[in-house]
């Protein structure tokens, strides 16, 4: 299963970050918005991403896909 991370811009411009469809951090100022997603393994290009998306719609959303796991040598 992939891991969807979503984060949308609340009207007092703050903005909640939810992983497949959990809030995991609410009320983010945007100063601090970038700093909780680098931890998350997301790069810079990730986040003007994130920004354009913003920018656009008030959401943005990533999907970040699991590694396939294989059964070789199993057996």
């Amino acid at each position: 299963m992939d891991i969807a991370w979503e984060i949308v811009r609340r009207e007092n411009g703050t903005f909640d970050i939810l992983k497949n469809g959990n809030l995991l951090y609410g009320a983010i100022s945007d100063q601090w918005l970038q700093r909780q997603l680098t931890p998350a393994g997301f790069s810079e290009r990730d986040y003007d991403n994130v920004r354009r998306q913003l920018e656009g719609t008030g959401k943005a959303r990533l999907v970040v896909p699991l590694p396939k796991k294989t059964f070789a040598g199993l057996g």
